[in-house]
């Protein structure tokens, strides 16, 4: 992840202003450079994928080492689409556990990765990245569609956003 936000980050901005330099210099903006802009817009969207990512693990970290004890056994509770609505969560709970199912963290890199596959292979110079994020869609598909929603336990714990945000109000 940190690879992601640094080095790679530099060299995707990097390509994606370098195309639209070139092909501004060499007269073919018309039919290359605009895909040099669609590059730019969709490394905003990357590149804001990534900091959500990174924010979410955080707050994922903070959460469970200040609700757990590291010295004491504690059980975990994971909630499946099935199962949440038996769950002690409120609707407001719920609807952000949804939420996260659909939009989360996890299921924004499926998103960017497909979206980054389509915008590098539309032209010659970037098809070979648009390759990276392409091998990356099959096991995502099958993680966050199939294995996650079926074994959450697989998958990062929920955090009830309801009592972090009133945690971190109140003080650390």
């Amino acid at each position: 992840m940190i690879l992601e936000l640094t080095l790679f980050s530099v060299v995707l901005w990097y390509s994606a202003f370098a195309m639209v330099g070139y092909n501004a210099y060499y007269n073919s903006f018309v039919s290359y450079g605009i895909i040099g802009i669609v590059q730019i817009f969709a490394m905003v969207f990357w590149t804001t994928q990534a900091l959500i990512r990174l924010t979410y693990n955080l707050v994922n970290l903070d959460y469970l080492i200040t609700k757990y004890d590291i010295e004491t056994y504690s059980t975990i509770t994971f909630y499946d689409p099935v199962g949440i609505t038996a769950s002690d969560l409120d609707s407001t709970e719920t609807l952000i556990w949804f939420e996260q199912l659909l939009f989360g963290n996890r299921r924004s890199q499926l998103y960017a990765n497909i979206m980054m596959s389509i915008v590098f292979s539309l032209h010659p110079m970037t098809m070979v990245l648009g390759w990276f994020f392409l091998f990356q869609v099959p096991a995502g598909i099958l993680f966050e569609l199939v294995i996650y929603p079926i074994f959450p336990q697989y998958d990062t714990p929920y955090i009830p956003w309801t009592v972090y945000l009133e945690y971190v109000i109140n003080g650390f």
